[in-house]
């Protein structure tokens, strides 16, 4: 977690949190989508599994690939990517809460 003694480092520890983001919330929203088209499944029920598939991953990424991710996501910098990449390119998710809050009249 030294990563503010040099550049490079920190370059570094970003560029692994971002690369490692785009692969898993690709495959988190693909993984979804393909759900979503292959059973026909309502917003609100694939809100529930997307919600549930995200932290799944986010739990095995943290407890069994790599302990020091969780406190990196809160903490520095480069850990602020990976979730902000990681939520921002599940699209699906933003388009069921737009659906289910539209179903209940809240929007």
């Amino acid at each position: 977690m030294d990563y503010k003694t040099n550049v490079f480092q920190y370059y570094k520890i970003t560029g692994y949190h971002t690369v490692s983001a785009i692969i898993i919330g690709v495959l988190c929203e693909k993984t979804c989508n393909y759900i979503q088209l292959r059973f026909k499944m309502s917003p609100l029920f694939m809100l529930c599994l997307q919600l549930v598939l995200s932290i799944f991953l986010l739990y095995l990424i943290e407890i069994y690939i790599c302990p020091s991710c969780g406190v990196e996501w809160q903490a520095i910098t480069p850990g602020l990517f990976f979730v902000s990449i990681f939520f921002g390119l599940q699209t699906s998710l933003y388009s069921n809460i737009s659906s289910v809050t539209k179903q209940l009249g809240i929007y």
